[in-house]
């Protein structure tokens, strides 16, 4: 009965968003979410690291935007990372932000706020950001996205098939419609997934289905990850302790999957230990794992990176690991290579409609009284015109603290002649793939703008 209901509600709901009764709310930059249909962990945040790797290689400037579950003050936004330094402790940014901000490191600015369209809005602004990561968002609809990434776990995919709360699902599997490529996780820890891609295709005949595993690549001592201050500390060959006797424990969404995961690798567990997900851990926890370890025969405790965060202060008396693992996709480049080509298209779309605001606005209606709305899309031409839907990403190219839209609008708002430093400002920034491009798209349109103001009589002397 209370999942029928839940059901109806999360479907009024989207059918809402969808009518835009309820508003979704572009960040103006490129936006990838991540996201689940089920509750419980998916091997989502591997994935959102992935994302932010890809990205930054490209020369984005790249945010990850989290709610943060378990942190002291949900309500107070925290900037876990600036992309070069972690700014804040595990407690105040929650386990998985503080996470992202370690393997992210020179990588990815990571913020923790409920309210993702505010801080969206504040980290652009205060960073340059050029693309965003929102996690754990395919539910999240306020803020529109590019790319909507939903993870599914090859071991539990969809529990009864019920939404909550007699299920696992968060909302009914048509919502799979929406996806723009969905990513089986943990298919290594499962014999076959043919049946699992049959029945995601159901729901959505068009998007691709990638399939990816996790490999565990080192372990590091408690002592080493805890006091590390960069990004890397020093790993161990975690084949050369496969046959030490350990205790594995974890406070996980799906924390059998971390245990299946060592036994299949070759790790002789002889004990197991799970606590509830974003679990704070007390000296009192500890005390009692090692209890367990020595009635068990382990010598050693084995642990994950987002519970590593959480025991820095605490005391152990048996060796404890970390263990670091990635995830890899089967065909290890299409994922990537997907990423990029979508990326590379939204790009490219960007700069066809911005060649058609540069034909309607400087061109087809010459005026000289513009005014640009980046919150509605609109350039305001006179009081008689005005071009609707400009695209968020028409603002996304900087130049200094404005964007490259706006700066060109100003050009020929104030009738200046072009500036002939563009290309030397352009190299302060990091448009490697684009800069040719935008720096073209600026000259025509600069001398467009000159070409109007003869004919006006207005231009400025020299």
């Amino acid at each position: 009965m209370f999942s029928w209901l839940y059901g109806v509600i999360t479907r009024a709901r989207n059918s809402l968003y969808e009518k835009n009764v309820f508003k979704s709310y572009s960040l103006g930059v490129l936006t990838v979410s991540i996201g689940n249909i089920t509750v419980g962990g998916t091997g989502k945040t591997p994935l959102v690291a992935l994302v932010a790797e890809v990205l930054a290689k490209k020369g984005e400037k790249v945010c990850i935007l989290t709610r943060g579950y378990g942190r002291d003050n949900p309500k107070k936004r925290v900037l876990a990372s600036d992309g070069e330094k972690i700014l804040t402790d595990v407690g105040q940014a929650g386990d998985e932000p503080f996470e992202l901000a370690r393997k992210l490191t020179g990588e990815a600015v990571v913020v923790a706020d409920a309210n993702r369209v505010s801080a969206g809005s504040w980290a652009l602004e205060k960073f340059g950001i050029t693309a965003f990561i929102l996690d754990d968002a395919f539910q999240h609809r306020k803020v529109r996205r590019d790319l909507d990434v939903v993870c599914i776990d090859a071991t539990n995919p969809f529990g009864n098939g019920k939404t909550l709360p007699s299920g696992i699902l968060r909302e009914p599997l048509e919502n799979l419609k929406r996806a723009d490529a969905i990513v089986i996780t943990r298919a290594n820890l499962t014999k076959d997934i043919s049946n699992l891609k049959s029945q995601i295709s159901k729901y959505n005949r068009t998007c691709p289905i990638f399939v990816a595993k996790n490999k565990i690549y080192a372990l590091v001592k408690l002592e080493d990850f805890s006091a590390q201050t960069q990004k890397s500390p020093s790993l161990t060959d975690y084949r050369q302790m496969t046959a030490d006797k350990s205790l594995a424990f974890c406070a996980l969404g799906n924390p059998n999957n971390f245990f299946e995961q060592l036994r299949q690798e070759k790790f002789e567990l002889v004990s197991t230990q799970r606590f509830p997900d974003h679990h704070s851990y007390t000296q009192k926890d500890i005390e009692k794992l090692v209890a367990q370890a020595e009635q068990s025969g382990a010598k050693i405790l084995l642990t994950t990176a987002k519970d590593a965060v959480k025991l820095k202060d605490l005391k152990f008396e048996v060796p404890c690991f970390v263990v670091e693992s990635t995830m890899v996709f089967v065909g290890e480049n299409d994922f990537r290579d997907w990423l990029l080509i979508q990326n590379s298209k939204i790009k490219n779309d960007f700069f066809a409609d911005l060649d058609e605001i540069e034909k309607e606005t400087f061109i087809a209606k010459p005026r000289t009284k513009l005014r640009a709305d980046k919150l509605n899309g609109t350039i305001e031409i006179d009081s008689h015109t005005t071009l609707m839907g400009v695209p968020p990403l028409a603002w996304e190219y900087k130049l200094g603290n404005r964007s490259a839209l706006e700066w060109i609008l100003d050009q020929y708002k104030e009738r200046k002649p072009q500036d002939a430093t563009i290309a030397e400002r352009f190299n302060t920034y990091k448009f490697e793939d684009y800069k040719e491009q935008v720096i073209d798209l600026l000259k025509r349109v600069c001398t467009v703008s000159v070409k109007t103001m003869e004919i006006v009589g207005q231009m400025p002397g020299e």
